[in-house]
């Protein structure tokens, strides 16, 4: 592709304003040409962030077919996401979609379907990638290295948690989080981690939590992910910290292990060879916007359209990280463990 990427976002609410504007505005291969929203206020406020001449729709079908839209941002409700990036591929848009796809899980089945029939019988090059930004921090994919060229030996177990304060005094009690639960309103971020580590789906999925303060959302605890071969992984949360934001990485191997901080990107691991803690520190790329891996992300977008580069949360994944976290609040709602289906 030669000249700017334009881009359509459709839904320009608080996420797409804290986490797409910072790192929109700085890259010098796209443009923003046009936004979709429900009132001209919010036109208006995406018109001062980026161009008086923005174009603005209240309808995203018009601009879908816009033809100086090149891709689509996609960061509407959680219960239109699929509908809207099923009619963005139908016309032809790349796509960036936020997560989670749907709330139930066959509209996210019926999209990625549609996903593999463009991309492999119509053949367009139409790229589509997963809003899973913290699958994209780059000390995650240290630590992905150290596992692929044997440094810490065969995975035993691979924990990611988050703790943070944001179901304090009830404040993550919210409809559309109450109707979906937790693991399929917040799993799919911290799964994807874990899939990117692991990057096949478990044997079967359980869980373990409290809803103590937040009504019916469940708002500590955890997700535990049985892969057999003696390997487990592990979604740990709190949504009821008392001060500030954490989310961590363990891995524990037959010879070795590491802890990330997802967040800064400090790391330390340990070999039976050398057992005292090395450190080192990657960093996400900064100013963060929103969330650490942001930048990477939308980065890494752009480049697969612009230069091929393979896609990290790509359609095959997506399908396992929502594949587990429907699993996994089917679980929290049954008081069982969920078996998964075995790939073809």
């Amino acid at each position: 592709m030669t000249g700017k990427i334009g881009i359509g976002l459709i839904g320009f609410g608080n996420w797409p304003r804290q986490a797409y504007v910072p790192v929109l505005r700085d890259m010098d291969q796209v443009e923003v040409v046009a936004v979709a929203a429900r009132s001209d206020q919010t036109i208006a406020a995406a018109r001062k962030a980026f161009a008086k001449d923005l174009r603005g729709y209240r309808n995203y079908h018009d601009l879908l077919a816009d033809e100086h839209v090149d891709a689509v941002f996609i960061a509407t409700p959680n219960a239109l996401h699929a509908e809207v990036a099923g009619w963005a591929l139908r016309a032809g848009k790349h796509v960036l979609l936020e997560g989670p796809f749907a709330e139930h899980p066959d509209p996210v089945s019926e999209l990625l379907d549609e996903v593999d029939k463009i991309r492999l019988e119509l053949k367009t090059g139409q790229i589509f990638q997963g809003d899973f930004e913290l699958g994209y921090v780059p000390v995650l994919h240290r630590v992905r290295r150290m596992m692929d060229d044997g440094t810490l030996g065969k995975p035993l177990s691979v924990t990611v948690r988050l703790w943070c304060g944001w179901g304090l005094a009830g404040k993550a009690q919210c409809p559309e989080a109450t109707r979906v639960g937790f693991f399929v309103w917040t799993g799919p971020w911290y799964v994807q981690v874990l899939d990117v580590l692991i990057g096949r789906l478990p044997r079967s999925v359980s869980t373990t939590g409290v809803r103590a303060i937040n009504g019916p959302l469940m708002d500590h605890g955890w997700m535990s992910l049985d892969y057999g071969e003696n390997l487990v992984g592990r979604f740990e949360f709190s949504l009821l910290a008392a001060e500030g934001q954490a989310i961590d990485l363990e891995v524990v191997a037959t010879t070795g292990e590491a802890r990330a901080d997802l967040s800064s990107g400090e790391l330390k691991w340990r070999t039976t060879q050398r057992p005292g803690w090395q450190s080192e520190c990657i960093p996400p790329a900064e100013p963060i916007a929103a969330f650490a891996g942001m930048r990477e992300c939308l980065t890494g977008f752009v480049r697969s359209i612009t230069d091929g580069d393979a896609i990290l949360a790509n359609r095959t994944a997506c399908r396992r990280i929502h594949q587990i976290c429907f699993a996994a609040q089917q679980a929290a709602d049954q008081g069982a463990a969920v078996t998964l289906p075995t790939p073809a």
